[in-house]
């Protein structure tokens, strides 16, 4: 018997034989005795080192049944140390090959919340220093009803998922298994790794993070800021979850983010992106959390975000080449609590080979299976893009079709006390939205009556100031507002209604004198005016230290001095 018709014996047999008495099972016996065998022929003269335990429970059947291949001079007992291990699912719906820890005897020690500190300290430590891991997924999901059995998640290092009835062959099995050994010899023999338990990895804090409510911003502002780096100090140790590609000015159409197939050669031959690849990666790290492409909201907690800036957004025009992404950006839904993207690159059978080829995949890689069934590779639920912006003689504007669909935040603020001159006289509010959000639909978040009436009755006084006029919004920015409102829910609604301002209103504003109201009978107000108008009483005490109140001050006196204005410095 092979690796592989063992798994499928115990994924086949379990569920009957665990309503049997426990005693002396044929299927347990064949846990304990059988199954270590079939490792030690894989092994061959390998197998000396190790300690190659199996286990269908102690007594009574176990929730999840194991077999650990333990490196003798790290433990010969699951109880400490690491190895890596098969895990059933309780459910027996797949098993797991996954490297993981003992912590039986440091929660004896530290109790199980210190614990479970250390051991996801040492994961994230074991991942961070061997790249080997990128390809192993860091969750697991064991689906048991018993604390031991649900005890070997979060210790999880990384695994790789086999599902009951899609079992791969055998040879891939064997593969996988000496790939998962030699990561493991590695860690061993790095000085850095311990011989017995996880050691003393500085903890990272945690920080509130607030569900971004559209995963794609816009940062503008006068060139040296500060907008690329605060997309860098998004990084999270250990995830490489942040990337920056320079935008080109010969950028024209979609496959200069997406890549294109060559046939240059004669077969197709498929040339991939830093933007791609970047794709891919985010989506390993959501695969993780729930191997599905269809995300529940549930899961989104576990996901990291993945930060992709395009540095210097508008030195080719955004429209030409960002038109797939766009298209695809209002498509992705979140529906009670599900995920859902049509594909951003659609992956025609043709090119299949090529594709999977140049991004890396294994032909039995379970993220790629999932890709073709779904006809692509749709956006990742974590993925959030940030396009820093300039505007000068070497860019381009931007449409409002673009301006609809993003996020505009300013950075205007030049603070010389970094260096040691004066102070700001007045405090710089932080980008709220350093988190991922699960709602696309303002009606599924629950806003209270009074904050949705506030920002409808904001909204619906914008069209009307400029019902004339091309500037008025439309359903998708109703909604967005909403989702802003409800992604700040706690603060006053002076500061959300700032916020809607200046991300999704004032930048759609621009214009000469004739565009902005100024030729209308009875003077010389512009619709500028008559929105400080009314956004000074609404806005009440904050409406003098606003962002709103600054820019429209900035955009009136441009307009006066030169007869146009726009949002843009």
């Amino acid at each position: 018997m092979n690796l592989k018709q063992a798994i499928e014996k115990i994924l086949a047999e379990w569920p009957q034989s665990r309503k049997d008495r426990f005693g002396v099972n044929p299927l347990a016996l064949f846990i304990r005795s059988d199954f270590p065998l079939i490792i030690r022929t894989i092994l061959g003269n390998d197998a000396e080192r190790y300690t190659i335990t199996g286990s269908a429970g102690a007594g009574n059947w176990a929730s999840v049944p194991w077999l650990a291949v333990m490196d003798s001079k790290i433990t010969r007992t699951t109880t400490k140390g690491f190895y890596p291990v098969y895990l059933f699912r309780e459910d027996m719906s797949g098993v797991y090959l996954s490297l993981n820890q003992g912590t039986t005897e440091i929660i004896k020690e530290l109790k199980r919340k210190r614990a479970m500190e250390k051991a996801k300290a040492f994961a994230l430590h074991l991942r961070s220093s061997n790249p080997q891991l990128s390809r192993w997924i860091p969750n697991i999901e064991l689906r048991s009803s018993t604390p031991l059995g649900s005890s070997y998640e979060e210790p999880n290092i990384g695994a790789k998922f086999y599902p009951k009835g899609n079992i791969p062959d055998n040879s891939i099995l064997e593969s996988d298994l000496k790939e998962l050994l030699s990561i493991y010899q590695i860690a061993i023999n790095k000085p850095t790794s311990p011989p017995s338990r996880p050691p003393e990895v500085p903890e990272v804090p945690m920080q509130k993070m607030i569900g971004i409510p559209k995963p794609f911003l816009l940062l503008a502002g006068i060139s040296g800021t500060g907008k690329t780096k605060w997309v860098l100090d998004r990084e999270i140790e250990g995830h490489n979850n942040v990337e920056v590609i320079p935008v080109r000015p010969d950028w024209h159409e979609p496959t200069d983010l997406l890549g294109y197939t060559s046939r240059v050669s004669g077969s197709p031959v498929f040339v991939p992106t830093a933007f791609l690849h970047f794709l891919v990666r985010a989506w390993r790290n959501a695969w993780s959390a729930e191997l599905s492409l269809s995300s529940s909201s549930a899961m989104l907690r576990k996901m990291v975000p993945f930060w992709l800036c395009l540095d210097e957004m508008n030195l080719a025009p955004v429209e030409q080449y960002f038109a797939d992404y766009l298209s695809v950006l209002e498509q992705r839904k979140w529906i009670s609590g599900v995920y859902q993207s049509p594909p951003l690159l659609v992956i025609g059978e043709e090119i299949r080979e090529a594709v999977r080829s140049a991004l890396g995949f294994s032909a039995g890689d379970q993220l790629w299976t999932a890709f073709l069934g779904a006809g692509g590779i749709p956006l990742p639920p974590n993925l959030i893009v940030v396009g820093t912006v300039n505007m000068d003689e070497t860019t381009h504007g931007f449409s409002r079709k673009v301006l609809d669909r993003a996020l505009t935040v300013e950075f205007d603020a030049i603070d010389f006390s970094k260096f040691g001159g004066t102070a700001l006289g007045e405090s710089e509010d932080e980008i709220p939205w350093t988190g991922l959000s699960s709602f696309t639909d303002s009606k599924e978040i629950g806003l209270p009556s009074e904050v949705t009436s506030e920002v409808l009755n904001f909204l619906e006084k914008w069209n009307a100031v400029l019902a004339q006029t091309s500037f008025r919004i439309a359903y998708r920015t109703i909604n967005e507002s909403l989702l802003i409102a409800g992604s700040l829910a706690g603060q006053p609604v002076a500061k959300i209604l700032d916020w809607i301002a200046m991300t999704k209103l004032l930048p759609r504003l621009e214009g000469d004198e004739n565009k902005l109201g100024m030729d209308r009978e009875g003077g010389e107000a512009s619709y500028i005016d008559d929105i400080m108008a009314d956004w000074s009483s609404r806005f009440g005490a904050l409406w003098l230290g606003s962002h709103a109140k600054r820019k429209l001050d900035f955009m009136s006196q441009r307009l006066k001095r030169s007869g146009y204005t726009s949002f843009w410095p």
